[in-house]
């Protein structure tokens, strides 16, 4: 059963406050297979910060479909908003936007999102290591953007790991980076050596190799760290600056995918839930053993969500009672969990009762 507090229109006004359409300005193939989808706003502001992402909402044959991309560009620098679509194998979304998007075309996109930011001072003097892997240089190449222009005191290292020399994102702007800002270089990672010999380390990422980049480097116990990339490297990455001595708090970390099965168990239990969105009550029923997202979204309710996978935290909720299971929310900081939201993709009741606020 869902039901309202509120009158349709105001309800609807609260809804599409949460989206905004963009057209196509350009489409720009950076790669053999990834572009830049380059943004003009057609009806509103469009405020966002460096390091944040927009949720694409499209149709792949009959299926609505939402995507998160981290946008590329940075605020004040760069005059259109602009994503980088980087092609995955059997993805649906990804695919379907390299084949079949055009210049001219309107898109509708939930608005920008996401903590992975910073802030900037023009007289903060600190060291900034962005640490990347394949598509996960978007939101790393945004901050940089932003750093060297709003913070020219602060020494920014990038280390970008990719399989081959014409699998990196960027690279021609990265170089005129590093030849324009004295206090930005970069360090080129690939798997296997190309004929240009650019490499600066050959082979996958280790712990060692990150001990040898961070002892070249001179970082401190004020470095902050910032890490995107495929989780497998991920993890090599975070064990190496843990045995380097980095603490969990230097470092900020944004995650893309992660493949979340949730099993159709027998017996489970009714759950009676109450989620306030908008401004609007909806209670119904749902299965205690399944994600609280999808069973919203199957009930109708025009819940915000992005990856369903748990870290880009867009369906993230407010408990006001009872419980969620929160062992999946590596998108949320300990202080979020401690202040009582969870994912709601990913998160499955714990208690007869339920009551959520979207916020």
């Amino acid at each position: 059963m869902v039901f309202g507090l509120f009158n349709k229109d105001k309800k609807n006004k609260k809804v599409d406050e949460r989206y905004v359409n963009l057209k196509i300005k350009d489409i720009v193939k950076i790669t053999a297979d990834a572009v830049n989808l380059v943004f003009d706003v057609l009806d509103q502001d469009f405020p966002y910060q460096s390091g944040q992402f927009i949720t694409l909402i499209g149709e792949v044959n009959g299926v609505k479909i939402r995507r998160a991309y981290s946008l590329c560009s940075a605020p004040n620098i760069d005059r259109y908003p602009a994503v980088t679509v980087k092609r995955v194998v059997n993805g649906l979304m990804s695919n379907h936007i390299n084949d079949s998007y055009h210049v001219g075309q309107n898109i509708k996109v939930m608005k920008a999102m996401g903590t992975f930011t910073t802030s900037f001072d023009v007289e903060k003097s600190r060291q900034l290591v962005l640490i990347g892997g394949g598509s996960g240089i978007t939101p790393l190449y945004s901050i940089i953007k932003s750093t060297l222009h709003l913070e020219p005191k602060t020494e920014v290292l990038l280390v970008y790991a990719n399989k081959s020399s014409a699998d990196v994102i960027f690279q021609e702007e990265l170089n005129k980076l590093s030849q324009q800002f004295k206090n930005f270089r970069w360090i080129n990672i690939l798997e296997h050596e190309d004929e240009m010999r650019t490499a600066d380390y050959i082979g996958r990422p280790t712990e060692s190799m990150v001990h040898s980049i961070l002892e070249r480097s001179n970082v401190n116990a004020l470095t902050h760290y910032f890490i995107c990339g495929p989780d497998p490297m991920m993890k090599i990455i975070q064990s190496g600056l843990d045995q380097f001595g980095v603490q969990s708090e230097q470092i900020q970390i944004e995650r893309f995918v992660r493949n979340y099965v949730t099993e159709n168990l027998e017996g489970s239990n009714e759950i009676n839930i109450s989620i306030v969105l908008d401004g609007t009550t909806h209670e119904l029923k749902i299965d205690r053993d399944q994600p609280i997202l999808d069973q919203a979204l199957l009930a109708g309710i025009d819940m915000p969500y992005s990856c369903k996978s748990g870290f880009c935290t867009a369906c993230r909720g407010k408990v006001l009672s009872g419980k969620v299971d929160t062992k999946e929310a590596d998108g949320l900081s300990e202080e979020e969990i401690a202040e009582g939201f969870a994912l709601l993709c990913v998160g499955c009741a714990l208690t007869p009762e339920l009551k959520l606020s979207i916020e």
